[in-house]
C-alpha cells in the first residue's frame, strides 16, 4: 500500500488538494516528475516565459539538422551535460562558483538557471565545482489503500491472415500480426490501481532550504543584486506552489479536485497557520523581481571542444 500523505517538513508551505476517493482511481506520478511537469510550464506556457531566462542549447545533429534545446528541458538543470558541453559553460561554470567561498552568491545562477536554486542542482563530475543545493519545491500525488490491477487487451486486425494473399504474406516479411495484419493478444501489463482509501495531491515549498540554496543569512544581503535575486527565487516558488493543478496526468487518469486547495506554513515547533497568497499575487512579484534582477536570453552550441571538456571533467 502507498501510505497516506505525510505532514510537509517545518518550515514550508503546503497546499493540499484531497481528491475523491471513489474506486477505481488510477494514479501514476512521483515526486520528480509532477515537480519537473510543473518546472516545465515555464517553457511551454506563453504566460510564465517573460518570468524566465530563455536559455537555448544548439547542437548538430547526425543528420546535419540543428537540435535545439531549452535549459529548462534538461534534466540535470545548470549541470546538465548538454549544457556543459555548449558554449555556455564558462557562463554556468562562473555561475556555480559564484555560489561556494567566502562571500557565496546566487545572482548569476539566478540569471542563468533559476530553477536549479529552486529545485535543486548537483554539480557531481569529477573536476568539477562539487556545488549541491538541495530541491526546495516539490509536488507529490499519493494514494492509500491501493490494490494493483491487471490489463489484459486482444486487437483484431482488418483482416485474419488467412483470408490475405499468400504473396501479401510472403511481402510481410514477419509475422503479420507484428505489422498489425492480424490479431494479437497482449499479455498481462499494468492495468492502473483500485484506490480504496485517499489520494492527495500536494506541493512543498520549503523555506529552509530555500535560505539555505540563496546563502542567506539573519538579515537581507547587503548587496543589492543578492536580495533582487532572492526575492526572484522565492517570488518563483510561491509561483508553483500556487499554480492551479493540471487534472490530466496521462490517458485515462485525470484527477478532480474535490475541495479549494488550502495553503499553510509549518512552523518549525510543527504549528500551522493558514496564509492567503493568490497565484496573480506570486506572479506580480516575479515580474517586478525580474526586472530588477535584469535577466537577460542566452544561446549556447554544443561544440566537439566542448564536449572533450566535458569528457576531461569526468577523469578516472
Amino acid at each position: 500500500d502507498i501510505p497516506n500523505i505525510k505532514p510537509c517538513s517545518t518550515g514550508s508551505a503546503q497546499p493540499s488538494t484531497p481528491l475523491p476517493s471513489t474506486s477505481p482511481k488510477s494514479i501514476d506520478d512521483s515526486q520528480r516528475s509532477n515537480s519537473d511537469r510543473q518546472h516545465g510550464v515555464g517553457r511551454t506556457l506563453t504566460l510564465y516565459q517573460p518570468l524566465l531566462p530563455q536559455v537555448t542549447i544548439e547542437a548538430k545533429l547526425a543528420d546535419s539538422t540543428i537540435g535545439i534545446r531549452n535549459l529548462l528541458e534538461l534534466g540535470h538543470r545548470a549541470t546538465d551535460g548538454a549544457a556543459l558541453a555548449s558554449s555556455i559553460e564558462p557562463d554556468l561554470t562562473r555561475a556555480l562558483k559564484a555560489m561556494t567561498g567566502e562571500s557565496p552568491s546566487p545572482v548569476e545562477l539566478a540569471r542563468l538557471s533559476p530553477t536549479s536554486l529552486l529545485m535543486g542542482v548537483w554539480d557531481s563530475r569529477k573536476h568539477r565545482t562539487g556545488l549541491k543545493l538541495p530541491r526546495a519545491f516539490s509536488a507529490t500525488i499519493e494514494a492509500s489503500d491501493v490494490s494493483q490491477r491487471v490489463r489484459h487487451a486482444q486487437y483484431n486486425s482488418a483482416w485474419h491472415a488467412n483470408q490475405l494473399d499468400p504473396e501479401i504474406q510472403k511481402a510481410a516479411g514477419t509475422k503479420p500480426s507484428e505489422i498489425g495484419l492480424d490479431g494479437a493478444v497482449s499479455g498481462d501489463g499494468l492495468g492502473g490501481v483500485e484506490v480504496l482509501g485517499t489520494i492527495d495531491r500536494a506541493a512543498f515549498l520549503s523555506a529552509t532550504a530555500l535560505r539555505s540554496n540563496l546563502r542567506l543569512g539573519k538579515n537581507r544581503p547587503a548587496d543589492v543584486a543578492h536580495g533582487h535575486a532572492a526575492d526572484y527565487i522565492a517570488a518563483l516558488g510561491l509561483v508553483a506552489l500556487t499554480m492551479p493543478a493540471f487534472p490530466w496526468l496521462r490517458s485515462g487518469c485525470n484527477l478532480i479536485a474535490a475541495s479549494t486547495p488550502s495553503l499553510h506554513i509549518v512552523e518549525l515547533d510543527g504549528t500551522t497557520r493558514d496564509v492567503s497568497i493568490s497565484h496573480e499575487e506570486a506572479l506580480a512579484a516575479v515580474r517586478s523581481a525580474a526586472d530588477k534582477l535584469q535577466i537577460k536570453n542566452l544561446k549556447g552550441v554544443v561544440t566537439p571542444a566542448g564536449v572533450r571538456a566535458l569528457r576531461e571533467s569526468v577523469g578516472d
